[in-house]
C-alpha cells in the first residue's frame, strides 16, 4: 500500500479559477505560470474596528508579479479605484485584508491578504 502526502500551501499553480489565495506579508505563490508577492501594505486608512465611520476607508497593498523575464510592482485598493488588476489573462481583487485596524492598537507588522483570481480570457 502506498501512501502519498500532500502539502497544501493554497491554490496549485493549475488549479481552476476563480479561486482565492491567502498571503502573509512577504509571502508568494505561484499561479498559472506566474509568482505573486504581497510586499506589504502601503496606506490602511479603513475604518478601526472600534469606531463609527462616515466612510469605510481605504487600503492599499503592493504586489509584486513574475512571470518569465517580467516583473511588475503594482498597487490594488480596497476601497477606490483601482480596485482590480489584470495581469496575462488573470485579474486580481482583494477579498479580504486582516487584521483591520484598531483605535489604540500599533499597526502591525504583517498581514494576511486573500485575494481572489479569475481568468479574463
Amino acid at each position: 500500500m502506498a501512501l502519498t502526502l500532500v502539502a497544501c500551501t493554497g491554490a496549485p499553480a493549475d488549479s481552476p479559477l476563480p479561486t482565492d489565495i491567502t498571503l502573509k506579508t512577504g509571502d508568494q505563490r505561484a499561479i498559472r505560470g506566474l509568482t505573486v508577492t504581497f510586499v506589504g501594505v502601503k496606506e490602511d486608512s479603513r475604518c478601526p474596528d472600534n469606531a463609527r465611520c462616515v466612510w469605510a476607508g481605504n487600503a492599499v497593498v503592493e504586489l509584486r508579479i513574475e512571470g518569465g523575464a517580467d516583473s511588475v510592482a503594482m498597487t490594488l485598493n480596497s476601497g477606490i479605484e483601482p480596485k482590480a488588476i489584470g495581469v496575462q489573462g488573470l485579474r486580481f481583487t482583494i477579498a479580504s485584508l486582516l487584521p483591520t485596524p484598531v483605535i489604540g492598537a500599533p499597526t502591525p507588522a504583517s498581514h494576511d491578504l486573500t485575494l481572489h483570481i479569475e481568468a479574463t480570457r
